[in-house]
C-alpha cells in the first residue's frame, strides 16, 4: 500500500484559518518523522500509552473508584517503562533519549492536532470533518 499524502485527507481549506492548517500539517509531519524509526511493537506500546492517557484531575472528576485508579496508574507506569526500554533497544540509547521520541512529547503533539482538528474545523462534510463520522453505522463481521 503506498503512503498517503497529507493533502489526500486534509485538502484545504478545511480549518477556520490557514495558520491552523499550517500548524496541523507541521505537527503531523513532526509526529511522522519522529516515529518513522519505530516498528509495529513500538506503535502498539504507543497505542497503549494513548489509551491510558488520563490526568489525575480527570480521574477524580469522573468518580472512578480508587482501586481502578491504582490499576490505571500501574498500567501507565508499566507502559511508559516498556516504551522507554524498547525504544532504547530498538534505536539505541542516544536516539531514544531525544525529545522527539519521548512518549509524552508525542502525546502532546497528537493532542494539539486533535484540538486543532476538532475546534477549528470548517465542517465541510468531507474527510476533514469529524461530524460526518457515525460510529453507530459500523458493522462487525
Amino acid at each position: 500500500m503506498p503512503l498517503a499524502a497529507y493533502d489526500d485527507y486534509f485538502a484545504g481549506p478545511w480549518a477556520t484559518a490557514r495558520e491552523h492548517e499550517a500548524r496541523h500539517r507541521e505537527l503531523t509531519k513532526s509526529i511522522g518523522d519522529s516515529i518513522k524509526d519505530l516498528d509495529f511493537s513500538a506503535y502498539l506500546l504507543l497505542y497503549g500509552i494513548t489509551l491510558y492517557n488520563i490526568t489525575q484531575q480527570t480521574l477524580l472528576e469522573m468518580n472512578i473508584p480508587e482501586k481502578d485508579i491504582q490499576v490505571i496508574k500501574k498500567a501507565q507506569n508499566y507502559l511508559d517503562l516498556l516504551y522507554k526500554r524498547y525504544t532504547k533497544h530498538l534505536v539505541g540509547w542516544k536516539k531514544a533519549s531525544e525529545t522527539r521520541l519521548n512518549q509524552r512529547y508525542l502525546l502532546d503533539q497528537m493532542n494539539e492536532c486533535v484540538l486543532i482538528f476538532s475546534t477549528n474545523n470548517c465542517h465541510l462534510n468531507d474527510l476533514t470533518d469529524c461530524n460526518t463520522l457515525d460510529v453507530s453505522t459500523v458493522k462487525f463481521q
